[in-house]
């Protein structure tokens, strides 16, 4: 499986550059949104066809980036280990007030996920249109198309937590849902939403494929372990970092527009920096790493709290709270 993922990348990235405007005019008539789209014909339509299924544009942010690793491989790896930590956590049973609270506030933000998501795709449906306006590809939404959505709240009351798996699968503590209101939880949890939005989990995966890819050159002329070196710092380079501000920000859009109020995210995020001593104990989740890519909490802050930021998510509550009003 490693090698076909290696083959996979490397086969990606041939030939192409990441500058979103190289090439996308040849690209007319590829989707990459698109499940029934023709392999062409040919060297040149073969790696382009396989360029344009693997050039993805992020929801919300439209940043582009190249991801080589199959929804379906990324969605049964985040499954797989979501699975492990039911069999070896004390998860709270489903009916438990504390996993119903989490869950219906996780409802909201899905639900106003859907919404949003039917936004795009009606915004992104003339192909032409779109790429001449934005000089990149639609967002890729289709990982997001049947997710079976589930929030595990482990029995933990000292340590305050929450994370996430590909394959729509969450991760709190009850630590966490003492700790503050329903806007907290709807912060953190909108941000793994985020997370598996922008599949960050695939983009991780995908530059690691590189780690191991330069790890077996290397060792065709010299003997060292490359990989096992350099995996434990990927989690924290900046790049790491970058995915988790945008997370912040496609969260606080989700949760806005599940009527949580928007301005309680950078107060929220603020405090995270008190915490810092925990990060250390949350490593017995096994979450490799996770918390060490995070930015330090008033950056995060600053980050949201921007105007332009703000009134946009702001013009989203609003609306929630407008609709609410009329239908009451």
């Amino acid at each position: 499986m490693r090698k076909l993922l290696l083959a996979s990348s490397l086969y990606a990235f041939s030939s192409f550059s990441h500058n979103p405007t190289l090439g996308v005019g040849g690209l007319k008539g590829f989707d990459s949104n698109d499940p029934d789209c023709v392999m062409p014909k040919g060297l040149i339509g073969l790696l382009r066809w396989r360029f344009i299924r693997n050039y993805q544009t992020v929801p919300y942010t439209n940043r582009t980036r190249i991801i080589s690793i199959p929804i379906s491989v990324e969605r049964i790896t985040g499954e797989s280990y979501f699975e492990e930590q039911k069999q070896s956590l004390d998860i709270m049973p489903s009916t438990h007030p504390v996993t119903i609270k989490v869950t219906n506030i996780l409802n909201h933000i899905i639900h106003a996920l859907h919404n949003e998501k039917s936004k795009m795709s009606s915004a992104s449906s003339n192909y032409s249109v779109w790429l001449h306006l934005t000089r990149s590809l639609p967002p890729s939404m289709l990982h997001l198309d049947g997710l079976n959505w589930e929030v595990l709240v482990v029995n933990e009351p000292e340590d305050i937590f929450t994370g996430c798996y590909a394959g729509g699968k969450i991760v709190t503590t009850t630590a966490s849902v003492y700790h503050g209101s329903d806007a907290y939880l709807a912060t953190v949890l909108a941000h793994e939403v985020g997370h598996i939005v922008a599949r960050h989990h695939a983009e991780r995966k995908t530059r690691s494929t590189w780690v191991y890819f330069i790890h077996d050159m290397l060792n065709r002329f010299v003997t060292i372990d490359f990989a096992q070196r350099v995996l434990p710092l990927v989690p924290l380079l900046p790049f790491n970092r970058r995915l988790e501000m945008e997370a912040d920000y496609i969260g606080l859009l989700l949760m806005a527009a599940a009527g949580y109020d928007p301005r309680c995210a950078p107060i929220i995020y603020d405090e995270f920096d008190k915490y810092e001593e925990l990060k250390e104990s949350r490593n017995k989740f096994k979450l490799g790493g996770f918390l060490s890519s995070h930015p330090p909490g008033r950056k995060r802050a600053q980050a949201l709290d921007r105007p332009r930021i703000m009134e946009e998510a702001l013009v989203l509550y609003n609306n929630v709270k407008a609709k609410r009003g009329d239908e009451s």
